[in-house]
């Protein structure tokens, strides 16, 4: 599993988390 499909993996399950509080939500890395 390269670096890249693990970072996409961890924003897909950050992103369903805060998915019910944020209902648009971005992931530039610095607002994480």
């Amino acid at each position: 599993m390269t670096q890249v499909d693990y970072r996409k993996k961890v924003e897909i399950a950050m992103g369903k988390k805060l998915a019910s509080r944020h209902p648009v939500h971005h992931f530039d890395g610095d607002s994480l």
